[in-house]
């Protein structure tokens, strides 16, 4: 499993086809629209961020939060900490996902008995 925190790149999770396909056409004409915005015009930076950064969070890449911060996007914070929090959780604790899978099932599996007895 590679995690890159310092650059916000989180490993992507195996999305459909349908789904990965229709993401990175939008990932793309929203990142021209960011990239090309005039920078006086911060409502439709703002605009675009709002719909650039869920998608780029599905594809694995999270925002710094300084670029949140700056444009008013308060309410990705919480998200964002909360996916890096998971992810250095999952790097520290279980290295291979295979491990984290087996744990987690085992887990699960106890649950279910002790609710069951």
């Amino acid at each position: 499993m590679h995690i890159t925190i310092a650059t916000g790149q989180l490993p992507v999770k195996r999305l459909l086809p349908a789904a990965r396909s229709s993401l990175v056409p939008a990932e793309e004409y929203l990142s021209f629209a960011y990239s090309n915005c005039h920078v006086s015009s911060q409502k439709n930076i703002r605009l675009i961020l709002i719909y650039l950064i869920p998608v780029k969070m599905l594809l694995g890449r999270l925002p710094p939060l300084e670029l949140l911060h700056a444009h008013g996007l308060d309410q990705f914070v919480d998200i964002v900490k909360a996916v890096r929090q998971v992810a250095l959780f999952e790097l520290f604790c279980w290295p291979d996902q295979q491990s984290a899978r087996l744990r987690f099932r085992s887990n699960f599996q106890n649950r279910q008995r002790a609710l069951a007895e």
